[in-house]
């Protein structure tokens, strides 16, 4: 078990990387790797704590909320006075035959029924401020200065909450104390991921690499112990 204090202190130790840390040991840019190679953990394996739910406000009128640390969405509940809905994802060629082409805000407001992938700077604005969503790439990855988010339609006419529950990303580690599954459970791997972060920014492609083969050996053993253990658990259930 490791907060991401003490990974810093694997990371400099392991990679020889005194330069990314002051004279006392704090984040001079260490963190920032140390932070890449979790996302990238996150993406490449699946593992207890990716899953999860994010409950959020959405005001009468709104129809985007942000969801930064979204991978995958999997199901949008919206709670209302009327009950619960589910929502149903939709694309932009349906979006296009339910709405038109209406700036958002100027929509019938209701219950909401969909909910599209949105990302803020692909929308385009009108002069009065409403936004032309229809005619802009909903569907798309996300640019590096973009805000993720989710597209909710209609707006509602009153006060929604908003379940939302797919596979997420780890939270940042921005002090010291915090943690994280990678930290808590896998120091050792999240160390190496963060030297695979070090080779790519100087385009070594073959450190890269070998640090990716050396995070899949670690992490193929740690799933085979789980997966046995599934097994042990099965059987003397059955037994």
């Amino acid at each position: 078990m490791a907060n991401l204090g003490e990974v810093r202190e694997l990371f400099i130790r392991h990679g020889g990387r005194s330069d990314l840390v002051d004279e006392d040991g704090n984040d001079a840019g260490a963190d920032f790797f140390i932070n890449a190679g979790q996302r990238f953990l996150d993406r490449l394996f699946r593992f207890p704590k990716d899953e999860g739910r994010l409950i959020l406000e959405m005001a009468a009128g709104d129809y985007f909320v942000q969801v930064g640390r979204a991978r995958s969405i999997k199901e949008v509940w919206a709670f209302t006075n009327q009950g619960r809905t589910l929502l149903t994802k939709i694309d932009r060629r349906e979006l296009e035959e339910h709405f038109g082409a209406k700036p958002y805000n100027e929509l019938d407001r209701g219950v909401p029924l969909y909910w599209a992938p949105a990302v803020v700077n692909a929308m385009k604005r009108t002069p009065q401020g409403g936004v032309i969503g229809f005619q802009a790439d909903l569907i798309t990855r996300p640019g590096k200065n973009d805000i993720t988010g989710l597209l909710i339609l209609p707006p509602p006419s009153e006060g929604v909450r908003l379940d939302i529950r797919g596979l997420f990303y780890s939270p940042e580690l921005k002090y010291d104390h915090e943690t994280s599954y990678w930290a808590q459970n896998e120091p050792f791997i999240l160390m190496m991921a963060a030297m695979r972060a070090v080779e790519i920014t100087y385009r070594n492609t073959e450190g890269a690499n070998d640090w990716l083969r050396a995070i899949r050996d670690e992490y193929d053993g740690i799933d085979k112990d789980m997966v046995e253990d599934d097994i042990t658990d099965v059987n003397q259930l059955e037994g």
